[in-house]
């Protein structure tokens, strides 16, 4: 399989809410994530819809391992992912 094509269907989150209607789409928002490039390499945050939760506290007790999924890319050899 071309790694390509991998990381291009992780990367974009538009598909969740018609191809994971019951399964990501109610976890992740499908219209949104955070990206920063490093070079030609990458990193990718996913808030969970539980991260509305966090509007009624202070930044400092902001808790975003628990409300984000991550993705670290070293690419093209390497490619993390995680979720709290």
């Amino acid at each position: 399989m071309n790694w390509k094509l991998v990381i291009d269907t992780f990367l974009e989150p538009y598909h969740f809410g018609v191809l994971h209607k019951n399964s990501i789409s109610p976890i992740f928002f499908s219209n949104l994530c955070l990206f920063h490039a490093f070079g030609p390499h990458l990193r990718v945050t996913y808030p969970r819809r539980t991260i509305e939760s966090l509007r009624s506290l202070p930044e400092a007790e902001w808790d975003l391992v628990t409300h984000t999924a991550l993705g670290l890319c070293a690419l093209p050899e390497y490619c993390i992912c995680g979720s709290g």
